[in-house]
């Protein structure tokens, strides 16, 4: 029954990612090639991988991992002259799925840093605008003075942050 149910998933996919104009073909194709390893079908599992990793502009790790599988599972069914041939293609495939993990790592930390440093400059500009903003009100208030950023902070502990000018008890 389960063996029945997997072909037909895979069918479906397989129908699926043949849709004109389908922006998840990749998936699908992927999806019927996992179920095709599923009912040990190599060969028909590697041929969907493929159709995934040409209908994807950026493969990913597991598709070329499973590309991988299928190629060792056929190279296990052949005769020994031509196992050796997929075995060498498995191990491109796992040597490209490798790459392309690292390469993501890669980014990650790119991007982690990227926004590391967007944060930071976020953080400096708003305490520069904070302290211009300031500034403005101060010259509003004291038009004759000079802002001095102690006379900025002077005014404004004053005005806000004083518990003696807000104190209504005595």
């Amino acid at each position: 029954a389960r063996a029945g149910r997997l072909a037909e998933a895979a069918d479906l996919y397989r129908q699926a990612a043949e849709q004109p104009d389908n922006p998840h073909a990749a998936l699908h194709f992927f999806n019927a090639g996992c179920a095709k390893l599923d009912l040990n079908e190599p060969e028909s599992a590697a041929d969907l991988f493929r159709k995934a990793g040409a209908a994807s502009p950026d493969p990913t790790l597991a598709w070329a991992y499973n590309l991988g599988v299928a190629l060792q599972r056929t190279a296990d069914a052949l005769s020994p002259t031509n196992a050796a041939s997929a075995r060498a293609i498995a191990q491109k495939y796992a040597e490209a799925a490798h790459a392309y993990q690292e390469s993501l790592a890669t980014r990650n930390e790119a991007a982690r840093n990227m926004t590391l440093t967007n944060l930071s400059l976020a953080a400096a500009r708003a305490e520069a605008s904070r302290q211009a903003a300031r500034i403005a009100i101060y010259r509003m208030m004291r038009p004759g003075e000079p802002p001095t950023e102690e006379a900025v902070e002077i005014l404004f502990n004053g005005l806000f942050y004083s518990d003696d000018r807000y104190d209504l008890s005595g």
